[in-house]
Protein backbone atom coordinates (compact mmCIF):
# COMPACT_ATOMS: atom_id res chain seq x y z
CA UNK A 1 0.00 0.00 0.00
CA UNK A 2 1.32 3.45 -0.93
CA UNK A 3 0.50 6.23 1.50
CA UNK A 4 0.93 9.95 0.99
CA UNK A 5 2.83 12.11 3.40
CA UNK A 6 -0.39 13.44 4.90
CA UNK A 7 -1.65 9.95 5.49
CA UNK A 8 1.58 8.99 7.13
CA UNK A 9 1.32 11.96 9.42
CA UNK A 10 -2.25 10.90 10.44
CA UNK A 11 -1.04 7.61 11.68
CA UNK A 12 -2.76 4.17 11.43
CA UNK A 13 -5.70 4.90 13.75
CA UNK A 14 -7.20 7.87 11.83
CA UNK A 15 -6.81 5.92 8.59
CA UNK A 16 -8.88 3.06 10.07
CA UNK A 17 -11.67 5.50 11.01
CA UNK A 18 -11.66 6.93 7.51
CA UNK A 19 -12.05 3.48 5.94
CA UNK A 20 -14.93 2.58 8.28
CA UNK A 21 -16.68 5.86 7.48
CA UNK A 22 -16.42 5.19 3.78
CA UNK A 23 -17.93 1.68 4.15
CA UNK A 24 -20.88 2.94 6.25
CA UNK A 25 -21.68 5.91 4.02
CA UNK A 26 -24.96 5.88 1.94
CA UNK A 27 -24.66 4.64 -1.63
CA UNK A 28 -25.20 8.10 -3.01
CA UNK A 29 -22.27 9.47 -1.00
CA UNK A 30 -19.96 6.63 -1.97
CA UNK A 31 -20.59 7.18 -5.68
CA UNK A 32 -22.56 3.91 -6.34
CA UNK A 33 -25.71 4.24 -8.51
CA UNK A 34 -28.93 2.34 -7.69
CA UNK A 35 -31.34 1.82 -10.63
CA UNK A 36 -34.70 3.50 -10.01
CA UNK A 37 -37.75 1.27 -9.36
CA UNK A 38 -39.80 0.55 -12.48
CA UNK A 39 -43.23 2.16 -12.82
CA UNK A 40 -46.34 0.15 -11.91
CA UNK A 41 -47.74 -1.37 -15.12
CA UNK A 42 -51.52 -1.68 -15.07
CA UNK A 43 -53.22 -3.40 -18.04
CA UNK A 44 -55.42 -1.16 -20.13
CA UNK A 45 -58.43 -3.40 -19.47
CA UNK A 46 -59.50 -6.55 -17.60
CA UNK A 47 -61.62 -9.32 -19.16
CA UNK A 48 -63.35 -12.01 -17.09
CA UNK A 49 -65.42 -15.11 -17.94
CA UNK A 50 -67.93 -16.82 -15.66
CA UNK A 51 -67.82 -19.74 -15.06
CA UNK A 52 -64.18 -20.64 -15.50
CA UNK A 53 -65.19 -24.22 -16.34
CA UNK A 54 -68.36 -24.89 -18.35
CA UNK A 55 -69.97 -28.33 -18.49
CA UNK A 56 -71.61 -29.66 -21.67
CA UNK A 57 -74.42 -32.20 -21.18
CA UNK A 58 -74.25 -33.68 -24.66
CA UNK A 59 -76.58 -36.30 -26.12
CA UNK A 60 -76.49 -38.84 -28.91
CA UNK A 61 -78.17 -36.77 -31.62
CA UNK A 62 -78.40 -33.11 -30.52
CA UNK A 63 -75.99 -30.21 -30.12
CA UNK A 64 -75.55 -28.78 -26.63
CA UNK A 65 -74.97 -25.12 -25.78
CA UNK A 66 -72.67 -23.93 -22.98
CA UNK A 67 -73.04 -20.30 -21.89
CA UNK A 68 -70.40 -17.97 -20.45
CA UNK A 69 -70.95 -14.48 -19.04
CA UNK A 70 -68.19 -12.03 -19.87
CA UNK A 71 -67.15 -8.71 -18.33
CA UNK A 72 -64.84 -5.99 -19.62
CA UNK A 73 -63.41 -3.35 -17.25
CA UNK A 74 -61.37 -0.41 -18.55
CA UNK A 75 -58.68 0.38 -16.01
CA UNK A 76 -58.74 4.20 -16.01
CA UNK A 77 -60.64 6.98 -14.36
CA UNK A 78 -62.59 8.43 -17.24
CA UNK A 79 -63.36 7.27 -20.74
CA UNK A 80 -64.74 9.71 -23.26
CA UNK A 81 -65.09 7.20 -26.10
CA UNK A 82 -63.66 3.70 -26.60
CA UNK A 83 -64.54 0.61 -28.63
CA UNK A 84 -63.63 -2.93 -27.56
CA UNK A 85 -63.92 -5.65 -30.21
CA UNK A 86 -64.47 -9.23 -29.00
CA UNK A 87 -63.55 -12.51 -30.69
CA UNK A 88 -64.24 -15.97 -29.20
CA UNK A 89 -62.66 -19.21 -30.47
CA UNK A 90 -62.32 -22.85 -29.33
CA UNK A 91 -59.03 -24.67 -29.72
CA UNK A 92 -60.79 -27.86 -30.93
CA UNK A 93 -62.95 -26.17 -33.56
CA UNK A 94 -66.29 -26.14 -31.73
CA UNK A 95 -68.61 -23.38 -32.89
CA UNK A 96 -68.76 -20.20 -30.79
CA UNK A 97 -70.97 -17.11 -30.79
CA UNK A 98 -70.10 -13.86 -29.03
CA UNK A 99 -72.83 -11.31 -28.37
CA UNK A 100 -72.21 -8.47 -28.84
CA UNK A 101 -69.02 -8.61 -30.88
CA UNK A 102 -68.13 -5.03 -29.92
CA UNK A 103 -68.64 -2.91 -26.81
CA UNK A 104 -68.84 0.88 -27.06
CA UNK A 105 -67.77 2.77 -23.93
CA UNK A 106 -68.89 6.37 -23.56
CA UNK A 107 -68.21 7.88 -20.14
CA UNK A 108 -68.32 4.33 -18.77
CA UNK A 109 -65.63 1.77 -17.87
CA UNK A 110 -67.72 -1.44 -17.55
CA UNK A 111 -69.43 -3.64 -20.14
CA UNK A 112 -70.87 -7.17 -20.41
CA UNK A 113 -71.10 -9.79 -23.15
CA UNK A 114 -72.08 -13.45 -23.58
CA UNK A 115 -70.31 -16.34 -25.29
CA UNK A 116 -72.14 -19.48 -26.45
CA UNK A 117 -70.20 -22.65 -27.22
CA UNK A 118 -71.96 -25.32 -29.32
CA UNK A 119 -70.75 -28.83 -28.48
CA UNK A 120 -71.45 -31.50 -31.13
CA UNK A 121 -73.48 -34.63 -30.30
CA UNK A 122 -71.62 -37.82 -29.32
CA UNK A 123 -68.62 -35.85 -28.09
CA UNK A 124 -66.49 -38.10 -25.89
CA UNK A 125 -66.54 -37.43 -22.17
CA UNK A 126 -62.74 -37.35 -22.10
CA UNK A 127 -62.52 -34.29 -24.37
CA UNK A 128 -61.80 -30.85 -22.92
CA UNK A 129 -61.97 -27.68 -25.00
CA UNK A 130 -60.33 -24.33 -24.27
CA UNK A 131 -62.34 -21.18 -24.96
CA UNK A 132 -60.31 -18.05 -25.69
CA UNK A 133 -61.85 -14.57 -25.81
CA UNK A 134 -59.67 -11.81 -27.25
CA UNK A 135 -60.61 -8.22 -26.48
CA UNK A 136 -59.04 -5.41 -28.54
CA UNK A 137 -59.56 -1.78 -27.59
CA UNK A 138 -59.13 1.11 -29.97
CA UNK A 139 -59.02 4.61 -28.52
CA UNK A 140 -57.99 7.14 -31.13
CA UNK A 141 -54.67 5.93 -32.52
CA UNK A 142 -53.89 3.67 -29.54
CA UNK A 143 -54.76 -0.05 -29.65
CA UNK A 144 -54.47 -2.45 -26.72
CA UNK A 145 -55.26 -6.15 -26.54
CA UNK A 146 -55.92 -8.73 -23.81
CA UNK A 147 -57.44 -12.20 -23.63
CA UNK A 148 -59.01 -14.63 -21.18
CA UNK A 149 -59.53 -18.40 -21.22
CA UNK A 150 -62.07 -20.89 -19.85
CA UNK A 151 -62.45 -24.66 -20.14
CA UNK A 152 -65.38 -26.65 -21.50
CA UNK A 153 -65.71 -30.22 -20.19
CA UNK A 154 -68.14 -32.89 -21.38
CA UNK A 155 -70.43 -34.74 -18.98
CA UNK A 156 -70.77 -38.49 -19.66
CA UNK A 157 -74.03 -39.97 -20.90
CA UNK A 158 -74.94 -43.64 -21.34
CA UNK A 159 -77.00 -45.26 -24.06
CA UNK A 160 -77.16 -48.71 -25.64
CA UNK A 161 -78.72 -50.55 -28.56
CA UNK A 162 -79.53 -54.27 -28.82
CA UNK A 163 -79.08 -56.40 -31.93
CA UNK A 164 -80.36 -59.97 -32.21
CA UNK A 165 -81.50 -62.48 -34.80
CA UNK A 166 -84.49 -64.84 -34.65
CA UNK A 167 -86.60 -64.42 -31.53
CA UNK A 168 -88.38 -67.79 -31.80
CA UNK A 169 -86.92 -71.29 -32.13
CA UNK A 170 -88.15 -74.91 -31.90
CA UNK A 171 -86.59 -77.57 -29.72
CA UNK A 172 -87.19 -81.26 -29.03
CA UNK A 173 -87.58 -82.57 -25.47
CA UNK A 174 -84.20 -82.40 -23.75
CA UNK A 175 -82.74 -80.33 -26.60
CA UNK A 176 -80.87 -77.02 -26.37
CA UNK A 177 -81.09 -73.82 -28.42
CA UNK A 178 -79.12 -70.58 -28.15
CA UNK A 179 -79.83 -66.90 -28.78
CA UNK A 180 -77.21 -64.19 -29.38
CA UNK A 181 -77.61 -60.63 -28.07
CA UNK A 182 -75.18 -57.94 -29.26
CA UNK A 183 -74.98 -54.77 -27.15
CA UNK A 184 -73.64 -51.59 -28.78
CA UNK A 185 -72.30 -48.78 -26.62
CA UNK A 186 -73.94 -45.57 -27.86
CA UNK A 187 -72.68 -43.53 -24.89
CA UNK A 188 -69.68 -41.21 -24.85
CA UNK A 189 -67.44 -43.12 -22.44
CA UNK A 190 -66.32 -46.70 -21.81
CA UNK A 191 -69.08 -48.83 -20.33
CA UNK A 192 -69.90 -52.37 -19.26
CA UNK A 193 -73.24 -54.19 -19.17
CA UNK A 194 -75.14 -56.72 -17.10
CA UNK A 195 -77.78 -59.08 -18.51
CA UNK A 196 -80.70 -60.17 -16.30
CA UNK A 197 -83.32 -62.85 -17.02
CA UNK A 198 -86.56 -61.78 -15.38
CA UNK A 199 -88.43 -65.09 -15.22
CA UNK A 200 -85.70 -67.57 -14.32
CA UNK A 201 -87.56 -69.00 -11.31
CA UNK A 202 -90.74 -69.78 -13.24
CA UNK A 203 -88.80 -71.41 -16.06
CA UNK A 204 -86.96 -73.65 -13.60
CA UNK A 205 -90.21 -74.71 -11.95
CA UNK A 206 -91.52 -75.78 -15.34
CA UNK A 207 -88.40 -77.81 -16.08
CA UNK A 208 -86.61 -75.36 -18.40
CA UNK A 209 -82.94 -74.56 -17.89
CA UNK A 210 -81.52 -71.17 -18.90
CA UNK A 211 -77.84 -70.22 -18.80
CA UNK A 212 -75.94 -67.18 -19.98
CA UNK A 213 -72.38 -66.84 -21.24
CA UNK A 214 -70.72 -63.50 -20.51
CA UNK A 215 -68.38 -61.95 -23.10
CA UNK A 216 -64.65 -62.23 -22.57
CA UNK A 217 -64.25 -58.41 -22.57
CA UNK A 218 -65.95 -56.66 -19.66
CA UNK A 219 -65.71 -53.02 -20.81
CA UNK A 220 -66.05 -51.61 -24.32
CA UNK A 221 -65.40 -48.10 -25.72
CA UNK A 222 -68.05 -45.93 -27.44
CA UNK A 223 -69.57 -47.40 -30.64
CA UNK A 224 -68.13 -50.87 -29.91
CA UNK A 225 -70.28 -53.99 -29.35
CA UNK A 226 -70.15 -56.97 -27.03
CA UNK A 227 -72.04 -60.27 -27.35
CA UNK A 228 -74.00 -62.30 -24.81
CA UNK A 229 -75.03 -65.91 -25.48
CA UNK A 230 -78.23 -67.30 -23.91
CA UNK A 231 -78.81 -71.09 -23.91
CA UNK A 232 -82.21 -72.67 -23.24
CA UNK A 233 -82.59 -76.41 -22.53
CA UNK A 234 -86.06 -77.99 -22.79
CA UNK A 235 -87.32 -80.46 -20.16
CA UNK A 236 -86.64 -84.11 -21.03
CA UNK A 237 -90.18 -85.20 -20.14
CA UNK A 238 -92.53 -82.36 -20.97
CA UNK A 239 -96.17 -82.78 -20.09
CA UNK A 240 -97.78 -81.87 -23.38
CA UNK A 241 -96.66 -81.31 -26.95
CA UNK A 242 -96.87 -77.74 -28.22
CA UNK A 243 -95.71 -76.30 -24.90
CA UNK A 244 -93.48 -73.24 -25.03
CA UNK A 245 -91.56 -70.85 -22.83
CA UNK A 246 -90.69 -67.14 -22.99
CA UNK A 247 -87.26 -65.88 -21.92
CA UNK A 248 -87.45 -62.19 -20.94
CA UNK A 249 -84.08 -60.41 -20.82
CA UNK A 250 -83.03 -56.93 -19.70
CA UNK A 251 -79.60 -55.42 -20.43
CA UNK A 252 -78.40 -52.55 -18.21
CA UNK A 253 -75.49 -50.15 -18.40
CA UNK A 254 -73.40 -50.62 -15.26
CA UNK A 255 -72.24 -47.00 -15.10
CA UNK A 256 -75.76 -45.61 -15.37
CA UNK A 257 -77.39 -47.80 -12.70
CA UNK A 258 -76.89 -45.10 -10.06
CA UNK A 259 -78.70 -42.53 -12.21
CA UNK A 260 -82.35 -42.27 -13.13
CA UNK A 261 -83.42 -43.20 -15.65
CA UNK A 262 -80.66 -45.71 -16.28
CA UNK A 263 -79.73 -46.92 -19.76
CA UNK A 264 -81.28 -50.30 -20.55
CA UNK A 265 -82.85 -52.43 -23.25
CA UNK A 266 -85.16 -55.46 -23.27
CA UNK A 267 -85.71 -58.42 -25.58
CA UNK A 268 -87.86 -61.55 -25.40
CA UNK A 269 -87.24 -64.99 -26.90
CA UNK A 270 -89.72 -67.86 -27.33
CA UNK A 271 -88.84 -71.56 -27.41
CA UNK A 272 -91.45 -74.01 -28.80
CA UNK A 273 -91.46 -77.72 -28.07
CA UNK A 274 -91.54 -79.85 -31.20
CA UNK A 275 -91.09 -83.53 -32.13
CA UNK A 276 -93.19 -86.74 -32.18
CA UNK A 277 -96.27 -86.30 -29.96
CA UNK A 278 -96.06 -89.98 -28.94
CA UNK A 279 -92.84 -89.16 -27.10
CA UNK A 280 -94.69 -87.15 -24.44
CA UNK A 281 -95.78 -89.12 -21.29
CA UNK A 282 -99.18 -87.46 -20.98
CA UNK A 283 -100.00 -88.27 -24.59
CA UNK A 284 -99.11 -91.88 -23.99
CA UNK A 285 -101.32 -91.93 -20.89
CA UNK A 286 -104.21 -90.40 -22.80
CA UNK A 287 -103.85 -92.98 -25.58
CA UNK A 288 -103.74 -95.89 -23.12
CA UNK A 289 -106.73 -94.50 -21.29
CA UNK A 290 -108.62 -94.12 -24.55
CA UNK A 291 -107.82 -97.73 -25.51
CA UNK A 292 -108.98 -98.98 -22.10
CA UNK A 293 -112.19 -96.97 -22.32
CA UNK A 294 -112.87 -98.32 -25.79
CA UNK A 295 -112.19 -101.87 -24.63
CA UNK A 296 -114.49 -101.47 -21.64
CA UNK A 297 -117.22 -100.01 -23.84
CA UNK A 298 -116.85 -102.90 -26.28
CA UNK A 299 -117.08 -105.43 -23.46
CA UNK A 300 -120.23 -103.81 -22.11
CA UNK A 301 -121.76 -103.71 -25.57
CA UNK A 302 -120.82 -107.38 -26.16
CA UNK A 303 -122.39 -108.45 -22.87
CA UNK A 304 -125.61 -106.59 -23.64
CA UNK A 305 -125.72 -108.10 -27.12
CA UNK A 306 -125.12 -111.57 -25.73
CA UNK A 307 -127.85 -111.11 -23.14
CA UNK A 308 -130.37 -110.02 -25.79
CA UNK A 309 -129.36 -112.93 -27.98
CA UNK A 310 -129.87 -115.39 -25.14
CA UNK A 311 -133.32 -114.01 -24.39
CA UNK A 312 -134.31 -114.30 -28.03
CA UNK A 313 -133.28 -117.94 -28.11
CA UNK A 314 -135.24 -118.68 -24.94
CA UNK A 315 -138.37 -117.08 -26.38
CA UNK A 316 -138.15 -119.17 -29.55
CA UNK A 317 -137.81 -122.37 -27.55
CA UNK A 318 -140.89 -121.55 -25.46
CA UNK A 319 -142.96 -120.98 -28.62
CA UNK A 320 -142.08 -124.45 -29.85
Amino acid sequence: MIMTGAALRMGPVPILFVLLALLAAPPGLSGAETPPAGPDVTPEMTVRLTPSIGVAYVSYDQYTAVFFRGEVLLNRQTVVMAVVELCATMDNGWSTTCSPTALVFSYSTYGEFQVTVSVPPRTLASEVGVLTVVAQETTGAVTSRTDVEANVTVFPYHMLRLYYGATSKNVVPGGKVNFSVDVQNLGNEDDSYVLTIWNTDRLMREGWQVEMVQPAVDTIPPNATMRFEVYVTAPREPILPGAWCDVNIEVKSRKSVARAPYASGTVGFRVNLAGNPLEYPLVELIIVAAVLVAAAASLVYWRRWRKRKTRAIDVEEEKR
